[in-house]
């Protein structure tokens, strides 16, 4: 009767879960830091994560319990990818712990390298695939995918710097933009 009552139970919380998180909305987007791409160069890349009000999502370290993004990517054969960074984060408490996170939106930045011997023409593709959860009173995991695809620059061309890059980061936690990013890499 006990193993049925924990069925039932186990059964109950994620329905409860999957009807919270059709209500509740988070979402991802990611975004390229220039308009085309150059083979054997890098492109700084940033994932937006948007939590609703008086919610949060986790940092890198949760802290005492919760879950930090996990993010992979599935791109071109050659195409290399760093380690995710963080802008600082705030500390949360309450009668369980402890937990380091973000309120309502963060923005993780990264760079990829497209490989030197990519074929003319082509357009980078690659898709992320993120895991996350958000907090409030209960929490609630979240997963999608987002696709980035840049054109490679022609002969010539000059890279540039997207129009919304600086202000991108800045609503995302980093302070100063993109110095405030630069300074997180070293």
């Amino acid at each position: 009767m006990k193993k049925i009552l924990i069925i039932y139970v186990f059964i109950f919380a994620m329905m409860l879960s999957r009807a919270s998180a059709d209500v509740i909305k988070s979402t991802i987007s990611i975004h390229a830091g220039v308009n085309a791409f150059q083979p054997g160069y890098t492109v700084p890349i940033a994932l937006r994560i948007e939590v609703p009000e008086n919610w949060y999502t986790y940092a890198e370290d949760p802290g005492d319990a919760g879950m930090p993004p996990n993010i992979t990517l599935n791109a071109p054969e050659g195409v290399e990818i760093g380690a995710w960074r963080f802008p600082p984060h705030e500390t949360f408490s309450d009668s369980v712990g402890t937990y380091y996170g973000f309120k309502e939106e963060v923005v993780l930045l990264n760079e990829i390298t497209i490989p030197v011997d990519v074929p003319d023409d082509v357009h980078f593709k690659g898709i992320f695939h993120v895991v996350w959860m958000i907090c409030k009173d209960i929490c609630l995991p979240f997963q999608d995918r987002v696709t980035l695809t840049l054109p490679m620059a022609s002969d010539g061309e000059a890279v540039v710097e997207v129009d919304d890059w600086d202000a991108l980061l800045e609503a995302g936690g980093w302070a100063d933009g993109e110095e405030n990013a630069e300074r997180a890499a070293d």
